[in-house]
């Protein structure tokens, strides 16, 4: 969106409903990233993985995220790096603010100083473990990073959220704990009742509302996501595809805020900062601005003067600029960090797996990344939302079919599809006369294009496609070791008619 303010809505919320919010820290708590499992000789730096891929993997890494990020939520909400202390203000103001990623009314997408504190306690749990395991468990907290769930590509809800419990090889053995991405309990009971009605009731975070008084089961919250899953992909797309595109402010038409929001919609809104799954969800904000960047990499930064409303750490009237400082986030010296010391997230020491070596021409990585962008979110040039299925119908007959899958996205696709043969009055199509055969075709023929998941496609998405009937004569195949011969073909152009049904 176009604000160009600070912090976010949910610190401010968080600030609210605490009795006993922390004290501003005495020693200002730097903000540096993590510096392990770097590359000396090229400077690679690990890469945050999507949650799904660091769940399906397993091991010591997950083993490592479950154990550290259990052990913050223990932590007692009143220090400032505490699960509640650092969701409370919820991200990291890494690279956001080139007028794309203006999240939450805030430069905050990648949850950073949560990173940072989340890969120290990982890496102090896996020298508590036993001699024979050790090695593995220390190299492995070298390189975890705080994961991203890709939603713009996968809306449905990631596996690891939804078991209430998991099971965790800890330094003491085997153990089943309590999954801190499937809820958090908060620790003080003033915090529960200060949300009041059917929230007050619950002590932990309430991911899906139903009908405002229940629960949402993953089916019902997997649905819902479901529903809006074109318009996450096709949001993200025109954010890269339509960047040049700006208001009469100078800032960009597309933003992340959107889509974003669309995320934040299963959770309720005054416990979304506090959800496991807020985190992911920021992280993937924090990668897509990311890739932004690498692709549009002469305008990291944004390069306009905003008025401020009156945020977190930003006074009303404040002119905004890319030197302004991020409140409350410090950087190694003691300062505020500001939108220019925060333009590469290599500084931080992660990238993500989209992107290739910074070490790459720029001209080159941007290239790089814009394949992969279209790979991953494009409907095509012409807006088709691939993979999808294409069928021509007669009344409700189906006579020909045809696919088109997600890869690749560019080119053009010109399909012969043979028409079964249909009744036409008292004789077939194929019987017909031809130019019964063409009234017919033009009167009766109609178009479906429908997604994997069976919604229908306007036509208005997919100018480029055209439908033309084609004759074409024929001898038949004079025995079963030879093919018909054909010749001459004589084709019309008709109009596409949608399908009504």
């Amino acid at each position: 969106m176009r604000r160009a303010a600070s912090l976010v809505t949910a610190a401010l919320l968080w600030a609210g409903i605490r009795s006993e919010s922390p004290a501003p820290s005495a020693s200002p708590f730097p903000v540096v990233g993590v510096k392990s499992g770097i590359n000396k000789r090229t400077g690679e730096a690990p890469a945050r993985l999507n949650v799904k891929t660091l769940w399906a993997r397993g091991g010591p890494q997950w083993d490592l995220y479950m154990l550290a990020l259990a052990e913050l939520q223990a932590m007692n909400e009143t220090d400032e790096l505490s699960y509640f202390g650092l969701t409370g203000v919820h991200g990291f103001p890494h690279s956001a603010w080139n007028g794309v990623g203006n999240v939450d009314g805030a430069p905050v997408t990648g949850f950073c100083p949560h990173g940072q504190v989340l890969v120290s306690r990982a890496a102090r749990i896996a020298n508590e473990y036993p001699p024979n395991l050790k090695t593995e468990y220390v190299a492995a907290a070298q390189t975890l990073r705080q994961p991203y769930w890709d939603w713009a590509s996968d809306p449905a809800l990631p596996p690891a959220v939804y078991a209430v419990n998991i099971s965790v090889r800890a330094p003491s053995g085997r153990r089943r704990i309590p999954n801190p991405l499937y809820s958090y309990r908060y620790q003080q009971p003033n915090v529960v009742s200060s949300f009041g009605g059917f929230l007050g009731t619950y002590p932990q975070t309430i991911r899906c509302l139903g009908d405002g008084n229940t629960f949402c089961n993953i089916t019902t919250s997997n649905h819902a996501m479901a529903k809006v899953a074109q318009d996450l992909m096709s949001d993200v797309y025109d954010i890269f595809a339509r960047t040049r595109v700006f208001d009469n402010t100078g800032w960009r038409i597309s933003s992340l805020e959107f889509p974003h929001n669309l995320v934040h919609a299963m959770s309720h809104p005054k416990t979304l900062f506090a959800d496991g799954n807020s985190m992911l969800h920021h992280s993937n904000v924090d990668r897509l601005v990311a890739l932004w960047q690498t692709i549009y990499y002469t305008e990291a930064v944004f390069n306009v003067t905003a008025y401020s409303t009156g945020q977190y750490g930003t006074p009303r009237g404040t002119n905004i600029t890319a030197e302004s400082p991020l409140k409350p986030f410090f950087d190694e010296n003691l300062n505020f960090h500001t939108t220019i010391s925060v333009a590469n997230i290599s500084r931080f020491g992660y990238t993500y797996p989209e992107m290739p070596d910074w070490r790459m021409p720029p001209e080159e990585r941007a290239s790089h990344v814009t394949a992969y962008i279209n790979s991953l979110y494009s409907h095509s040039d012409n807006g088709l939302p691939l993979p999808v299925i294409l069928r021509l119908a007669a009344g409700d007959i189906v006579i020909g079919r045809v696919s088109l899958l997600s890869m690749p996205v560019d080119g053009v696709a010109s399909i012969s599809v043979p028409l079964k043969n249909v009744m036409v009055g008292d004789h077939t199509l194929k019987d017909s006369p031809m130019g019964e055969a063409i009234s017919f075709l033009e009167r009766e023929l109609r178009f479906v294009i429908q997604r994997s998941d069976g919604e229908d496609v306007s036509f208005d998405s997919v100018p480029s496609l055209k439908l033309q009937i084609q004759n074409t004569a024929y001898l038949a195949r004079a025995n079963n070791s030879s093919f018909p011969a054909f010749g001459n073909t004589t084709r019309w152009s008709i109009d596409l008619r949608q399908n009504e049904r």
